[in-house]
C-alpha cells in the first residue's frame, strides 16, 4: 500500500466546508471572541498579549476532536507525534523540539491547572471538556514546570446547575466502537452538584498482522475511563470544585517499521567500526503485507489515575485560590523489537571449536529468531500544592501572589530483551567472528555476554523488580503585576522563582546522586489598544528547564550522566484584531528565540570499559536560534458559512553544537559538528484550511457539511539532517443532521489515505547481522537503524448523539 493525496483534495475540500472555529458564534452574521484564562483571571482572546489557540465544547465536539494529534492538526506552531507509540508522545511548539526524547519535554500540559505528569499518559481520553487553550511561548514564570516552549491546557466541563444527560455511540472502519455516556446535575441540593463521563472506545488500527499463526492488532486500542466532578457552593463566597479520572488502557503494538542505514560507511573514518551509520534520504511508507508483530508482543498496558481539589475564596473581588494534585501512572509493555520484522532477526554465531580449545576455528552459521522489548513495570506518582491570591481586575493594578510545591517519584523496573527462540543445539558463542574460512571463524569472545541472557530467561536480560527510584521535589514562589497606563497602554510582568532538587538510587547496585538548581524565570510584556477591537504588543519572556542526571543501567551496569539546565529567551511581537462587523477576526505573531545548552543525545556502545547493548546518555551540547511567524483568520463569510484558516512557519537552527557520534560519519568527522544544521521533528510550513455549512431543515433540524484540510511540512528526523520524514496532507470530511437533541453524523479521516511516516529515530538493530540477516569480517556489532512510525490510514464512521 503507499497511497499519496489525491490533487483533488482542496476541490472536494471547499465543496465539503468544516467545523472548527477559534470563536463562538454570537449570530447569524457576528463572531465573538471566546474568553479564556490562561493568566488564572476571565479576559477576552482579543485582549490577551499572547499568541493564543483555543477550542471551546462545541468545537471540540463538532471537529472530533479526540487527542493531541487533533488539537495540534488545527493549532498553528504546534506538531505532534508518537515516535514510539503512547510510549514516546512528543508536542513541539515552535520549533522547539526535544532533542532528548527520552527526556522531559519541552510543552507542559496541563488539566484544570495541574501539571500532567509522566510523559507516557499524556496523550489521554478527552471525554468531557470545556475548552482547550494553546499557548505559545515560553510559560516558566506562569505555570513553571515543563513549559519551556508553551502550553496546552484542557478544561474540564463543571456540573450544570439543571440536569443535563448524553449518549453518544460511533461505530467505524476497522472496528471502530465508542460509547459514552455523561450525567450532570444537582445532587438533591443546589449547594451541591456532581458530573460524570463514562467512555469505551476500541479500535483495532489500520495495519493488518501478517504474522503466521496471528497476533495483535497493530496501531489499535481499547479505553475505558472515568471521569467525574463535585461542585460544592455552601455559600456565595467559597467554592469547592473535586475532580478525577481514572482509565485503564490497553494500547496495542504501534505501526512501526525498521529502516537499514543506507550511508556514512564507519570503516572510512575507523576500520574498527564498518558499516553504514546513518540513513540518506526520504523514510518510505509501511507496505502493508510487511508488518508482521509477534504474539507476545501485545503492546502497553496503561493505568492512570488522576485527582484535583480546588477551593477558592471570594473576598469583595479578590481570590484567594487552593489547587491540589495528585496522579499516578503504572505502564508495562510488550513491544516488538524487530519492528514488525516478525521472526527474522538473524544471529550469527560460531558452533563449537574443531579441537577440544576455545580460540580454534568452528563453524559460521545464523538462525533467525523474534525478539520481545519487555518493560515489567515502572509506575510514576505526583503530589502538588498551589496557593494564589488574586486582586479585583475591575482596577488599574491587579496583581497575582502566590507559592507551589510538587513532589515526584518514579519507580522503575529494568527494560530488556528476550528471544522467542532456543539457541541452536551446536551453538558455541555468538559471533562478531575472525572468519578462518568461508564457512568457519573464531569468536571473539565478548558477544555472549550480551545476547544469551535473551535466550537463557523467559524475560531476557530485563528485571521485574524495582531497580530505579528518582524524586523531584521543588519548592515555587510567583508573582504578576498588570498596569493600565491610560486608557490605551498597558504594562504586564510576571516571575517565578523556584528551587527543584532531583534524586535518584539504583537499590541493585546500589548506586544514588542528588542535586538542586535555582530557576528564576520571567516574562514582561507592553500592549497597545488603538481601539476596542484591536490589540498591539510586544513581549519578551525566558523559559527554564531544570537539570538532572540521564540514568542507565545497560548490562547491569549503572551510568550516569548528570546535566546542566536547558535555557531560552523568546522576543515577541504581535497583532490581534476584528473587523467593525464582527465578520472577520485573526492574529499575527512574529518571533526570535535564543536556545541555549540543547540537550542532545550521545549513543555509546560500552560501560564502564565493557561492551554492552548500545545505550544513549544526553549531554548538554549545543546552541539554537528559532525565527518564526503564526497565523490565525476566522471568518463568517454568509450566515451559514464559515471559514478559519492557520498557518505558521518555522525556521530553527543549530547555531553551535556537535553529535559525539556522528563523529564517525565521514560527512562529520572529525568531530560531528552539526552547526548550521535544522533542528530536527520541526516542520518549517505548517497550516490547516477548515469550511463550515450549515443550513434549515425542517422546523428543529439543521444539516450541515464540514471539512478540515491538514498539511505539514517534511521534517529531518536527526540531526544530521540527511534522514527526511516526509510531507503530509490530511482531509477529514464530515455531514449529517443535528438537532438540540439529537446529531447523526457520518465521517471520514485521512480520506485520500496519505501514508507517509509521521515520525521516526534513530537507533541500532538487536542483532549482530546485518539487516538482510548476512554477515561477515566486517559486520557491525549493533548495526544501526530507523525506527519509523506509520500514520493511521483512512477511517469511515457514523455517529449518533442524544441530549436527555
Amino acid at each position: 500500500m503507499n497511497h499519496r493525496p489525491s490533487t483533488f483534495a482542496p476541490l472536494l475540500f471547499v465543496a465539503l466546508g468544516s467545523a472548527t472555529p477559534v470563536y463562538a458564534q454570537v449570530s447569524d452574521t457576528v463572531l465573538e471572541e471566546l474568553t479564556v484564562t490562561i493568566r488564572r483571571m476571565d479576559e477576552k482572546l482579543l485582549d490577551v498579549p499572547l499568541a493564543v489557540t483555543v477550542f471551546d465544547a462545541s468545537t471540540i465536539g463538532h471537529a472530533g476532536m479526540r487527542s493531541l494529534d487533533d488539537v495540534a492538526a488545527l493549532t498553528p506552531g504546534l506538531t505532534f507525534s508518537n515516535v514510539f507509540g503512547e510510549m514516546l508522545p512528543v508536542p513541539v511548539i515552535r520549533g522547539l523540539a526535544p532533542t532528548a526524547i527520552f527526556q522531559e519535554n519541552n510543552a507542559g500540559i496541563f488539566v484544570d491547572g495541574v501539571y500532567v505528569s509522566g510523559r507516557e499518559g499524556l496523550n489521554f481520553s478527552q471525554l468531557d471538556l470545556e475548552k482547550i487553550e494553546v499557548v505559545k511561548g515560553p510559560q516558566s514564570a506562569a505555570y513553571g514546570r515543563n513549559t519551556f516552549a508553551g502550553a496546552v491546557l484542557y478544561t474540564t466541563a463543571r456540573p450544570t446547575e439543571q440536569f443535563e444527560a448524553s449518549a453518544e455511540a460511533q461505530y467505524g472502519s476497522d472496528n471502530k466502537v465508542l460509547g459514552k455516556l455523561i450525567l450532570s446535575g444537582p445532587l438533591g441540593t443546589d449547594k451541591l452538584k456532581g458530573r460524570a463521563a463514562f467512555l469505551y472506545d476500541s479500535w483495532d488500527g489500520s495495519y493488518r498482522n501478517h504474522i503466521p499463526g496471528g497476533g495483535p492488532d497493530i496501531g489499535g486500542y481499547e479505553l475505558t475511563t472515568f471521569q467525574g466532578s463535585l461542585l460544592l457552593t455552601p455559600t456565595d463566597s467559597f467554592e469547592a470544585l473535586l475532580g478525577f479520572y481514572v482509565s485503564d488502557d490497553q494500547i496495542g503494538p504501534p505501526a512501526m517499521t525498521s529502516v537499514a542505514a543506507n550511508c556514512e560507511d564507519g570503516a572510512l573514518v575507523n576500520p574498527m567500526n564498518p558499516g553504514f551509520q546513518n540513513f540518506c534520504g526520504e523514510l518510505p511508507a509501511a507496505v502493508d503485507d510487511s508488518l508482521s508483530v509477534i504474539p507476545a508482543a501485545i503492546g502497553e498496558d496503561r493505568d492512570l489515575v488522576r485527582g484535583h481539589l480546588r477551593l477558592a475564596w471570594n473576598f469583595g473581588g479578590a481570590t484567594l485560590s487552593s489547587l491540589t494534585g495528585y496522579s499516578s501512572l503504572q505502564q508495562s509493555f510488550f513491544q516488538d523489537a524487530a519492528l514488525s520484522g516478525g521472526e527474522n532477526t538473524f544471529f550469527a554465531y560460531q558452533g563449537p571449536p574443531f579441537a577440544p580449545f576455545p580460540d580454534v576455528p568452528g563453524f559460521t552459521h545464523t538462525f533467525p529468531t523474534g525478539l520481545l522489548l519487555i518493560g515489567p513495570g515502572s509506575e510514576t506518582e505526583e503530589i502538588s500544592e498551589e496557593l494564589r491570591f488574586a486582586s479585583t481586575t475591575d482596577r488599574a493594578v491587579r496583581y497575582q501572589l502566590g507559592a507551589s510545591y510538587y513532589s515526584t517519584e518514579t519507580r522503575s523496573t529494568d527494560d530488556g530483551v528476550a528471544a522467542t527462540q532456543e539457541l541452536p543445539a551446536d551453538y558455541f558463542d555468538f559471533c562478531p567472528c575472525i572468519l578462518t574460512g568461508p564457512t568457519t571463524g573464531i569468536a571473539l569472545g565478548f558477544a555472549g555476554d550480551v545476547f544469551e541472557p535473551w535466550f537463557n530467561n523467559p524475560l531476557g536480560d530485563a528485571i521485574a523488580s524495582v531497580v530505579l527510584t528518582e524524586e523531584t521535589e521543588a519548592y515555587a514562589l510567583f508573582g504578576l503585576m498588570e498596569i493600565d497606563l491610560g486608557e490605551r497602554w498597558t504594562a504586564h510582568a510576571e516571575v517565578r522563582f523556584t528551587n527543584e532538587e532531583k534524586s535518584f538510587e539504583d537499590v541493585l547496585l546500589p548506586r544514588s546522586d542528588r542535586d538542586d538548581w535555582d530557576i528564576f524565570t520571567w516574562r514582561a510584556d507592553l500592549r497597545y489598544k488603538p481601539s476596542d477591537n484591536t490589540t498591539l504588543y510586544a513581549a519578551i519572556a525566558n523559559g527554564e528547564k531544570s537539570g538532572g542526571f540521564d540514568v542507565e543501567s545497560p548490562g547491569g551496569q549503572v551510568v550516569v550522566q548528570p546535566f546542566d539546565p536547558e535555557k531560552n529567551v523568546t522576543y515577541e511581537l504581535g497583532f490581534k484584531g476584528a473587523s467593525a462587523g464582527g465578520r472577520l477576526q485573526g492574529d499575527l505573531a512574529v518571533y526570535f528565540i535564543d536556545w541555549t545548552d540543547i540537550l542532545i543525545p550521545q549513543v555509546f556502545t560500552e560501560a564502564n570499559g565493557s561492551p554492552v547493548t548500545p545505550f544513549s546518555l544526553d549531554i548538554n551540547s549545543g546552541d539554537a536560534s528559532v525565527v518564526g511567524a503564526e497565523l490565525s483568520l476566522a471568518a463568517r463569510l454568509t450566515g451559514n458559512f464559515r471559514a478559519l484558516l492557520g498557518a505558521s512557519w518555522t525556521d530553527a537552527e543549530y547555531d553551535n553544537a556537535l553529535v559525539g557520534t556522528f563523529a564517525g560519519f565521514p560527512s562529520y568527522a572529525p568531530d560531528g559538528d552539526i552547526s548550521g544544521n535544522e533542528v530536527q521533528r520541526q516542520s518549517e510550513w505548517k497550516g490547516s484550511l477548515s469550511l463550515d455549512y450549515r443550513a434549515p431543515l425542517g422546523r428543529s433540524f439543521e444539516w450541515f457539511t464540514r471539512g478540515d484540510l491538514i498539511y505539514q511540512g517534511e521534517q529531518f528526523a536527526d540531526a544530521s539532517n540527511q534522514t527526511t520524514v516526509p510531507e503530509h496532507t490530511y482531509f477529514n470530511a464530515r455531514m449529517g443532521w443535528e438537532s438540540e437533541r439529537y446529531l447523526v453524523e457520518f465521517w471520514a479521516l485521512n480520506l485520500f489515505e496519505d501514508d507517509a511516516p509521521t515520525g521516526a529515530f534513530r537507533e541500532v538493530y538487536f542483532t549482530n547481522t546485518f539487516a538482510d540477516g548476512t554477515f561477515g569480517f566486517a559486520t557491525p556489532f549493533f548495526p544501526f537503524r530507523y525506527s519509523v512510525s506509520h500514520p493511521r490510514l483512512r477511517q469511515l464512521g457514523l455517529t449518533v448523539r442524544v441530549k436527555f
